[in-house]
């Protein structure tokens, strides 16, 4: 219930480290974020932009005919989509990544509490992060690619791909 959690939590909060902002922090970052998606990450706010951008080409500002053309591309829908995309890339992914930067937090102090709460995640990070990562993970799935390259041709001559997989405790007690 509510009430067990606010009593684990009022248990576990240091009392001299006084109110802690950083669930307002997430919760305004969060509605802000929202609200970029939602005013500037729409379709209608693409063609604005290009609308924008061909004006400044007609007046002279930009050169070329990239922008008044735009309108008529095949790709034109395509664009569109990649608009829509790109913002809720920077809306759900990136700019959540600054906040939690400024904050202080440590990814690693976020994934613990991902963990607490019993959430399920993705991770993707770099091979050198994996001492850190693991410990917060119940399965492990490797993923590499190999090339060879053969230096006379400058060309890829061999491409290997495996994935492994690796329960947790298993890799916490190889890492030992």
């Amino acid at each position: 219930t509510w009430r067990a959690l606010d009593a684990r939590a009022d248990a576990e909060r240091d009392p001299s480290a006084g109110y802690d902002f950083r669930p307002l922090w997430a919760l305004a970052s969060g509605a802000v974020f929202l609200t970029l998606m939602e005013y500037f990450g729409m379709p209608d706010d693409f063609h604005t932009v290009v609308r924008w951008l061909g004006d400044l080409e007609m007046e002279g500002v930009l050169h070329g005919e990239t922008f008044r053309t735009l309108w008529s591309s095949p790709w034109w829908e395509l664009m569109n989509h990649s608009w829509w995309a790109a913002w809720r890339v920077l809306g759900f992914f990136v700019l959540p990544l600054f906040v939690i930067k400024l904050s202080g937090d440590r990814i690693d102090d976020c994934l613990a509490l991902a963990r607490n709460f019993g959430l399920q995640l993705i991770m993707a990070f770099p091979e050198d992060r994996l001492p850190t990562m693991f410990q917060h993970a119940d399965t492990v799935v490797q993923c590499r690619v190999e090339r060879t390259y053969d230096e006379d041709t400058e060309q890829v001559k061999n491409i290997e791909n495996w994935v492994v997989r690796v329960e947790g405790s298993r890799l916490a007690e190889l890492m030992e």
